[in-house]
């Protein structure tokens, strides 16, 4: 039931995903995963649907001793990566998105997506700057602050 949670998050239908988590949440209290990855990661899929990145990066902080199993396929580093880019931290953004490739044995189906999706090789090699005072950006951000494509590990 998490991942249609996490899907229904990923298409914009926040509220159902949070009302299915909170229901998890109650019946599994136990549940590591589910507490410590898949609630945190709908929670930030929220809020970058409400546009508060800063606030999705906060909600990922539970993620980070568990976001290289095999579990949650690189979720959160993704997720991360799209609230950086929300919150105009192109440097950052990179980083996580470099952390994917890097680590695309975990889940390689969505490392290879995200790879082509991007027009990446096998490296994040694509760096460039939009202008003065911008920071870096990657083609994932669609070039010069538009806004980032999203790319659906299912």
């Amino acid at each position: 039931m998490a991942p249609a949670a996490v899907a229904l998050a990923m298409t914009g239908e926040g509220k159902r995903a949070q009302t299915i988590m909170d229901d998890l949440g109650h019946r599994f209290p136990d549940d590591t995963i589910l507490h410590q990855v898949s609630i945190p990661v709908v929670r930030a899929l929220v809020e970058l649907e409400g546009k508060a990145p800063e606030k999705a990066i906060e909600a990922l902080q539970p993620t980070t001793p568990y976001e290289l199993g095999t579990a949650q396929g690189l979720l959160p580093i993704y997720i991360r990566g799209q609230a950086y880019l929300q919150a105009k931290r192109g440097a950052e953004a990179v980083q996580e998105f470099q952390r994917i490739v890097d680590h695309r044995g975990i889940a390689s189906t969505f490392s290879r997506a995200f790879s082509r999706q991007a027009g990446l090789g096998p490296g994040l090699h694509d760096h460039q700057r939009c202008g003065e005072g911008q920071s870096r950006v990657i083609r994932i951000s669609l070039r010069c602050g538009r806004t980032p494509i999203r790319i659906c590990p299912f």
